[in-house]
């Protein structure tokens, strides 16, 4: 089923009465997601992805906009009219109730020709146990599960009816490590082989990431980028997409673009129109000082902030970029470096080198850097700046 947002928008009134200031929780919000997908909304706590998966499911109403699942507006439709099934956060299990009763129970809501015999209830209740391979515990209560059992126990409880539409909000936030690896390749497996459309929540990237065949980025309820995981990682649309995405973190740091040179550090001192009056403004900048580490075709001169993913660095004695050497984590088949420098934006300066290049016994550091791994952004606005490679 495909799932059309037009223009989503939801405000909420404002706690404050002095202010009385409303509180944009998701703001013009468009987007197309395909049938049989399986999309990633990901973003920081409060951004708003919780407030649309609730606006698609029919818990809370928008402000504005519409939603369609394929051609049907549903926007004004009631929850259990829309064919959304919901995995909650906190599962939301019945505790008095046997797993096979909390499975069957949307199908024991069900009413006039929906209604079902007992016998079909039961054999679909097990049906859905079986997919998320529970059907050897449907006698037990939740208190008599562990947390991933209890997760696997609510998606299929969103399952049993078929719905159009799977909604799972933040289902992976309770569960331990390596559990929460085994359950996100769980939900995959279950998504491709019931092909339903299913929107999945979630504030850690890396989870996102993993399982999705789109990823969306949302900042303070607005959409800042969508595309498949590693497109937007390699091609971020802006400074907070590329800080966002990554583990270890982009490094960044302050730098300015002077005669198709990259330079990091030195000053950035603004050139003030109407210096000491009310409309002073800030028309350009002077820079001057700091490293030059490699050419970038086609932009201006200018202030940028530079970001170089972890992978990007390549150690050499005689690279243009020198860092100040903190210490040196081996972790395998990698190397991560921890160095400073005073350009960077960051508290350390994270790379992560082969294990074969050893780190010499000196203090300082030096990298020439991977032009694929460097991104360019706007000093002021934060947006990329695309550069070509010479």
């Amino acid at each position: 089923m495909k799932v059309v947002l037009q223009n989503l928008t939801k405000i909420f009134p404002s706690r404050n009465k002095k202010s009385n200031e409303e509180v944009v929780a998701v703001n013009d919000f468009t987007f197309t997601i395909p049938d049989g997908k399986l999309i990633g909304l990901l973003g920081p706590s409060g951004c708003g992805k919780s407030t649309t998966l609730y606006m698609i499911s029919g818990l809370q109403k928008p402000s504005g906009g519409q939603i369609f699942f394929g051609d049907e507006d549903v926007t004004e439709l009631t929850p259990e009219n829309r064919g959304a099934g919901l995995v909650f956060q906190k599962y939301a299990l019945y505790p008095h109730m046997t797993v096979k009763q909390n499975i069957m129970f949307p199908l024991q809501n069900l009413r006039g020709a929906d209604r079902m015999p007992k016998d079909v209830m039961i054999e679909k209740a097990y049906e859905a146990a079986k997919l998320v391979q529970i059907d050897d515990l449907m006698d037990r209560k939740p208190s008599e599960l562990s947390g991933g059992q209890q997760q696997r126990v609510a998606i299929a409880r969103a399952l049993v009816k078929l719905p159009k539409v799977l909604l799972l909000d933040e289902p992976l936030s309770n569960l331990d490590a390596r559990l929460r690896l085994q359950t996100r390749e769980e939900i995959r497996r279950i998504q491709k082989e019931t092909g339903i459309t299913t929107i999945f929540v979630t504030h850690d990237q890396e989870e996102a990431m993993s399982i999705s065949d789109m990823i969306v980025v949302m900042k303070k309820g607005v959409l800042q980028q969508i595309g498949e995981p590693q497109e937007v990682y390699d091609n971020p649309a802006n400074l907070f997409v590329a800080k966002f995405l990554g583990t270890p973190p982009i490094n960044v740091f302050k730098g300015y673009v002077q005669g198709g040179q990259l330079y990091i550090g030195g000053a950035i001192e603004p050139v003030i129109e109407n210096a000491g009056t009310e409309d002073e403004r800030t028309v350009g900048y002077n820079c001057y000082g700091g490293e030059c580490v490699m050419a970038v075709g086609g932009v201006d001169d200018r202030p940028v902030t530079v970001g170089i993913r972890p992978e990007g660095f390549i150690l050499d004695d005689e690279g243009p970029l020198c860092c100040d050497l903190s210490n040196v984590e081996v972790m395998g088949r990698d190397v991560s470096v921890v160095s400073k420098h005073e350009a960077s934006l960051n508290p350390v300066v994270r790379s992560i080198i082969d294990a074969d290049c050893k780190v010499g016994a000196s203090d300082k550091v030096r990298y020439t850097l991977k032009p694929h791994k460097v991104f360019l952004f706007d000093y002021d606005n934060e947006s990329r700046i695309l550069f070509e490679v010479k």
